[in-house]
């Protein structure tokens, strides 16, 4: 709520900031015109329906303090958009000294090779927007996509306050897409399909927040949080690579997040999701740095929620389950420090084919369901616990718990169980202190 507060408010800002600004000089280009050299607005300049500006290559433009309004054509190609005015914050980096380029609805804008700098929003669409090897620098926004419809081949945006892309309302096509120093790489509430988007040294590198969004090759390196999305956001992101992030994905209470293909990732934690209720993860390979103790994956999953194909390693603690819902894990594997998977809360774990280690507890269900099968435990010292069961009515096979031989273990677990009833179509234990089966069951049932 605080989040769409604050991007309500930054539009708002922004709108204000982009009304025509009451001025003798304000024209018309009523005519098609072409412009060349250097040209200094003394005012608004609105390009009228049915007329186009063009700029010749190597014209620059100084705004001063002024827009140019698109209501037929502008088109340009190695072109410079700036403003000279003296910013008036001590420690400002130029943003916000003109309120750039609007394309109103019927208009087009058409920039090629072109640099735009010093805008509120370098460029903002209510009508169509074609750009090629387009440069933002110093703004508030970079590319901002109120209601028109953009397309890009080829972006840079350098030190955005807010978002180097914004999707209000509208569509979006992009691809090569670099944004640095953003705070926002892209921010998305409209239709947005996008290729190959690299987000360097942000907060965030791309939000989904509303309406849709296919993100094919996202790379985000430097970043307090690499991917958002919550509920009302339909996501698709494959092949996400990131490194130096503090969260790779915040899934928020998502309800259509997939994330496929290849996925390589660094940082303190992978995932976090609270009353999610769809999600499909596939072919993760997270490393974890840093010595944050808290679950490198934790997901509170209020309906289905996958994870397949994946890869953990070097987390304290791996990956954690809870809620109502079911988690569903395949072809998983998690090299933990201390404790490698848990599942709590009232749901359902539905898992294959696991392989997990960790020191203290390696594999921990406390649901009141599961059905597991195909799962190698590995306990990595002599003062832990294999696998640990409170509760429940389990249904598993092919369970193997397993440490290295140490003849002085007078403490490891295979299997600790209490209060649970477990049926199960062959386990092996070896090398648990527990003889001669490795486990102990309280008040429930092994078998």
């Amino acid at each position: 709520m605080g989040q769409g507060r604050a991007h309500g408010l930054v539009s708002l800002l922004l709108m204000v900031s982009l009304l025509p600004l009451a001025s003798a000089a304000d024209s018309t280009v009523s005519t098609n015109t072409t412009w060349s050299g250097e040209v200094v607005l003394s005012g608004n300049v609105t390009v009228a329906s049915g007329t186009t500006l063009t700029l010749a290559p190597g014209t620059t433009v100084d705004a001063k303090a002024y827009a140019i309004f698109v209501e037929g054509a502008l088109v340009a190609d190695q072109a410079t958009f700036f403003s000279s005015v003296v910013p008036e914050t001590q420690g400002s980096h130029g943003q916000g000294l003109w309120p750039g380029i609007v394309v109103e609805p019927g208009g087009q804008a058409n920039l090629t090779e072109t640099v735009v700098a010093n805008a509120s929003a370098g460029v903002l669409v209510r009508g169509a927007f074609n750009g090629t090897d387009v440069v933002f620098n110093d703004a508030y926004r970079g590319l901002s996509v109120m209601g028109g419809a953009a397309e890009v081949s080829g972006m840079e945006a350098h030190r955005m306050d807010y978002e180097a892309i914004y999707v209000a309302s509208g569509t979006l096509h992009a691809n090569d897409v670099l944004a640095r120093e953003v705070a926002v790489g892209l921010a998305n509430h409209g239709q947005s399909n996008l290729t190959d988007l690299t987000v360097q040294e942000a907060g965030v590198g791309v939000q989904s927040q509303a309406g849709s969004m296919n993100l094919s090759g996202l790379n985000v390196h430097n970043a307090s949080v690499g991917f958002a999305t919550v509920s009302g956001a339909s996501t698709l992101l494959d092949t996400f690579t990131g490194s130096g992030l503090a969260l790779a994905i915040d899934a928020g209470n998502a309800d259509d997040f997939s994330l496929g293909n290849e996925n390589t990732l660094s940082g303190e934690r992978f995932l976090v999701g609270q009353a999610v209720s769809s999600m499909d993860l596939q072919g993760v390979s997270f490393t974890a740095s840093g010595v944050d103790t808290r679950p490198v994956m934790d997901v509170r999953c209020d309906g289905t929620c996958r994870l397949t194909q994946s890869a953990f390693d070097g987390p304290h603690v791996g990956l954690s389950w809870s809620g109502p819902g079911t988690s569903v894990m395949d072809n998983v594997a998690v090299n933990a420090v201390q404790q490698a998977v848990e599942a709590s809360g009232s749901g359902h774990a539905d898992w294959a084919n696991l392989t997990v280690a960790a020191s203290e507890r390696v594999l921990t269900v406390q649901t009141p369901s599961s059905s597991i099968a195909n799962v190698a435990v590995h306990l990595n010292s002599d003062d832990g616990r294999g696998i640990d069961v409170l509760g429940g009515e389990h249904v598993w096979s092919n369970i193997t718990a397993e440490k290295a031989f140490v003849s002085s273990d007078r403490t490891s677990i295979g299997l600790n169980a209490w209060y649970s009833h477990i049926t199960v179509d062959q386990m092996t234990l070896r090398n648990l202190y527990r003889r001669p089966s490795g486990r102990q069951c309280r008040d429930g049932s092994i078998g």
